[in-house]
């Protein structure tokens, strides 16, 4: 993996930020993003330690005080998994986030994320094809991956890493008849659409059928956070509130 390739991936999210202001913090909000995106856990890992190399050379410059991304210094902020502070968004949250939503697309592609645990990359790569509505249920093949800024191929369609990551899934009543009206709506879309249209089967496309860019539905997530009242969060958290959305339904 490119030295170039990996700061591209650490650039959208702190980019902008002064090296002096940086804490923790942002360090683990960058590694969430790149989770949210579908990153491999090496890929995260990885840049993690590129941004802390980087920074050790600061620290000698005395440009800044300490190396925030080293291990040392994420585990002062990063709480064990045993941690009973650590807690997974509860299922009033989820459907107090649902509620603020406007958007009928965008409420169904958070509340199938929080059904499932499906990775943002997975639910925006998710095909028509990949949906048995007699068996009632997805197969998870494939992911809407951002490649880095520069390289002009914007965001693609990859197949998921691994075995484990390829999983079929039941669907439940509820979510099976929005997916139903949701399809008869895109295709109503499609054909007004007409020749601007980029056929990719997709459930969740852009407006004129292209693979959607993860920054977009993170807005939307953090909008319906906010009017929510609900503290703001990773789709990477709401991912792990899965289990107990589900069983509310």
């Amino acid at each position: 993996m490119s030295y170039r390739y990996t700061v591209s991936l650490i650039t959208p999210v702190i980019g902008g930020m002064k090296l002096q202001a940086l804490q923790p913090d942002d360090v683990e909000r960058m590694m969430d993003r790149l989770k949210d995106d579908g990153r491999a856990a090496r890929t995260v890992t990885y840049a993690r330690s590129i941004l802390a190399i980087a920074l050790s050379s600061k620290i000698a410059k005395k440009i800044v005080p300490r190396n925030v991304a080293s291990r040392e210094s994420m585990g002062m902020t990063k709480k064990k998994k045993t941690d009973p502070d650590i807690k997974v968004l509860n299922a009033g949250e989820v459907t107090k986030i649902l509620a603020k939503i406007v958007n009928p697309t965008d409420r169904l592609l958070i509340r199938t994320i929080a059904s499932f645990g499906l990775r943002i990359g997975e639910s925006l790569g998710l095909r028509w094809s990949d949906i048995d509505f007699d068996a009632r249920s997805m197969h998870i093949t494939q992911a809407a991956q951002r490649q880095p800024s520069g390289s002009g191929k914007g965001v693609t369609l990859v197949d998921v890493k691994t075995k484990n990551s390829r999983r079929t899934l039941l669907i439940p009543d509820r979510l099976l008849a929005e997916l139903k009206a949701h399809r008869v709506t895109l295709l109503e879309h499609r054909m007004k659409t007409g020749d601007r249209w980029a056929d990719n089967d997709l459930v969740f496309p852009s407006s004129v059928g292209t693979p959607q860019d993860s920054r977009n539905v993170l807005r939307v997530l953090h909008r319906a956070q906010k009017a929510a009242k609900v503290a703001r969060s990773s789709l990477h958290r709401l991912r792990h509130s899965a289990a107990t959305y589900m069983l509310s339904q």
